[in-house]
């Protein structure tokens, strides 16, 4: 018997193979659930907003305009990330300069130790 969209989803997040094995529909979706259901967004609308309107209350029609440009705004910053990742990862993928890359990181990393090391001892 196939395995449904949503257990393919939970055997994904316990296997570890993560969501992107599952196709991109289903990781498009499950990223736009994600950004819908973020309570954040919602007690920033609910508490912070209003102090900002003169304390009234928000229409229903400019509730629904702020959640969309909100909306709209971590969408597209996603979709960045998405791209700029996929970048990394043709850049990234060529094990040579992989190598070169966790180097150069090491080497960052020590620095920073240095310096904090330099800050405790100055």
């Amino acid at each position: 018997m196939p395995a449904s969209r949503g257990s393919a989803f939970i055997s994904a997040s316990v296997t570890g193979r993560g969501i992107g094995s599952l196709g991109p529909t289903i990781t498009a979706l499950t990223g736009a659930f994600i950004n819908l259901l973020n309570p954040k967004a919602y007690v920033f609308f609910m508490v912070i907003a209003p102090q900002f309107m003169g304390g009234h209350m928000l229409s229903l029609r400019n509730a629904f305009l702020l959640a969309s440009i909100s909306t709209g705004i971590a969408t597209l910053i996603h979709l960045g990330i998405v791209a700029a990742g996929a970048g990394a990862h043709r850049l990234l993928g060529d094990k040579a300069r992989m190598r070169t890359v966790r180097r150069l990181f090491a080497l960052v990393m020590l620095a920073v130790a240095a310096s904090f090391l330099l800050a405790d001892l100055g």
